[in-house]
């Protein structure tokens, strides 16, 4: 989508299967701001899996380490015939200069099929997502998510950039 856009990223809890932990549905809608081009939305639907790394399988695990990461899936499909799979960490630290919570999921692109473009135009790509949280002096909950993105196009191409989200509704609090 060129020019300006807006982004909603949506996430939320799936109901608990019966078999498995839980996921986290996603959805990702960009709708462009240039009055010439309003009608031109994309549209990506998804999940994510986290397995954490303590997690009781309930199976012997033999030579397995005392700590390590919690691993990460995100799996979306998009309106444009884009699926794509990425799999990554996720990473918990306290940062004593912000004086905040600082999580991070980094992760790297393991598979990519475009319906509409046999060949594909994404080589590969490296994205972070930062949830910033500190308790401000009045007792409230300061909160940021960035994402910061890298790709690189078959073509040699690189584009870097990055977002802000804003909360605009919380579903534990407010559903």
């Amino acid at each position: 989508m060129t020019g300006g856009y807006s982004e909603v990223l949506d996430i939320m809890i799936t109901e608990v299967p019966s078999f498995d932990r839980p996921g986290l549905n996603v959805s990702v809608t960009a709708k462009s701001t240039n009055p010439s081009t309003s009608d031109i939305v994309n549209k990506e639907l998804g999940f994510i899996t986290i397995k954490p790394f303590l997690e009781d399988t309930g199976f012997a695990e033999f030579d397995k380490p005392k700590s390590g990461p919690d691993l990460v899936a995100l799996e979306l499909s998009s309106n444009t015939g884009m699926l794509t799979i990425e799999e990554g960490v996720m990473k918990k630290t306290f940062n004593r200069t912000l004086n905040a919570h600082v999580n991070m999921i980094v992760m790297d692109l393991k598979y990519e099929n475009d319906y509409l473009n046999k060949d594909g135009e994404i080589k590969d790509s490296k994205r972070v997502f930062k949830h910033i949280s500190k308790v401000l002096s009045n007792g409230e909950l300061q909160e940021k998510l960035l994402e910061i993105t890298a790709i690189e196009k078959r073509s040699g191409e690189i584009l870097r950039f990055k977002k802000v989200y804003k909360k605009i509704f919380d579903y534990l609090k407010n559903y």
